[in-house]
């Protein structure tokens, strides 16, 4: 994936706030980047653009062979269904849905109901430990729970690219380490790259690379040592 001069601005009333400038980044598949700032320093923008949710000022977009900053916004949503995978902080679960039902909905909307498909969404409800829970409702699970049917739910569909949003945030410490140790894990397994905005050092630690967003432009501040044997993206 790459980044490429990516700018972002809002009218607000008279004024005109920048919130990314000339923004560039490039990523391998597999990879783990941790994207630090404040509130408003304009990570989740950063995560609607990369998403198709938003679009660009200025700058190119590219994930793969696929250039977003040139598609239609219906070309956005047919990519972004099949592509890329979200971990919210607060689970954004079906609540009417079971967590069988709410799994394999991404499988559901791209057309993946073969055979193959289903045992596989069962694979990862067993690796995220919930096997027992597949015919539950999201209430009566706790919200490490909750998190884990998420991150199963963002990788069913196999996607090129998994964002997070502050996936720790609504969990105590001791569920968070979990989530974050399995969300890793699962990662490494499929080859799917992650952008994670958070505030949590731990997040960070378990990162490829990890930068900070400070007055809209993206500013390196270290490697974790395990880039270097992906593949591009």
């Amino acid at each position: 994936m790459r980044l490429v001069n990516l700018s972002k601005s809002y009218q607000e009333g008279n004024t005109t706030r920048t919130v990314l400038q000339r923004v560039n980044l490039q990523m391998h598949r597999g990879e783990f980047i941790a994207i630090l700032g404040r509130s408003g320093s304009g990570k989740t923008t950063l995560l609607n653009l990369v998403s198709g949710v938003d679009h660009a000022d200025q700058g190119e977009i590219r994930v793969a062979n696929f250039v977003l900053t040139q598609m239609s916004e219906e070309e956005r949503t047919a990519f972004r269904r099949r592509h890329i995978g979200f971990i919210f902080q607060f689970f954004n679960l079906i609540p009417t849905l079971t967590v069988w039902e709410n799994l394999i909905l991404p499988l559901i909307l791209n057309g993946l109901t073969s055979t193959a498909d289903m045992e596989w969404a069962k694979m990862l409800l067993e690796t995220v430990g919930l096997a027992g829970c597949q015919h539950s409702f999201p209430d009566n699970l706790s919200g490490g729970e909750q998190q884990r049917v998420a991150i199963a739910r963002a990788l069913v569909h196999r996607p090129l690219l998994v964002l997070a949003d502050e996936p720790t945030g609504n969990l105590d410490e001791d569920n968070a380490r979990i989530v974050l140790d399995l969300l890793s894990q699962l990662l490494r397994q499929q080859q799917s790259t992650l952008i994670m905005v958070t505030h949590s050092q731990d997040a960070a630690a378990l990162a490829d690379r990890v930068f900070a967003l400070k007055e809209g432009r993206l500013q390196w501040i270290k490697n974790n040592g395990q880039a270097s044997t992906h593949l591009p993206l």
